[in-house]
């Protein structure tokens, strides 16, 4: 993805392997930087993706203050944990992000406080999601999208190879 302050990166697309991205601070962990920065569309089409956002950019899309082009997820495993008022996928913190797509794949996102699994962050802008009934999704608090429960025991996205779950629900 894209730096800090004002940098700008081209399209970022992962069809297979395993991705692990981490952002130390308000960057997203796949997608734009921090603070008008910008990157392209982010397609995911296969392998296993990771990704988490240390502060207050998404774990798949829009840093901080930044934007990003749309969000295609067609396949794979997906893992997306975003930061402070930030989505797990789609904007962070004060942030835009073209629309998020999800027809195939297995999705486990978590949103920061204040901000949507999938979808928006904190004071940013409206945005559209489209997600397939194939695809299993958790919204934080009690409303669930296409979900499917295990247990109540471990409060984490887990991978078991094949499928993601998110293992807490009311």
């Amino acid at each position: 993805g894209s730096g800090f302050y004002n940098s700008k990166c081209g399209n970022i697309t992962i069809s297979g392997g395993v991705v692990n991205a981490q952002s130390i601070d308000n960057a997203a962990g796949i997608g734009s930087g921090h603070y008008n920065s910008s990157c392209g569309t982010i397609t995911i089409s296969g392998g296993v993706v990771n990704a988490q956002s240390g502060s207050s950019g998404a774990g798949i899309g829009s840093g901080f203050i930044s934007d990003c082009g749309t969000i295609t997820i067609s396949g794979g495993v997906v893992n997306a944990q975003g930061g402070s008022k930030a989505a797990g996928i789609g904007s962070g913190f004060t942030s835009s992000c073209g629309a998020v797509t999800i027809t195939g794949g297995y999705v486990c996102a978590k949103g920061g406080e204040n901000a949507q699994p999938i979808g928006e962050g904190f004071n940013s802008s409206e945005m559209t999601v489209d997600t397939a009934s194939c695809v299993t999704v958790v919204k934080n608090g009690s409303t669930y999208l296409n979900y499917e429960p295990l247990a109540k025991t471990e409060p984490d996205c887990v991978t078991n190879g094949t499928k993601a779950y998110y293992k807490d629900y009311v």
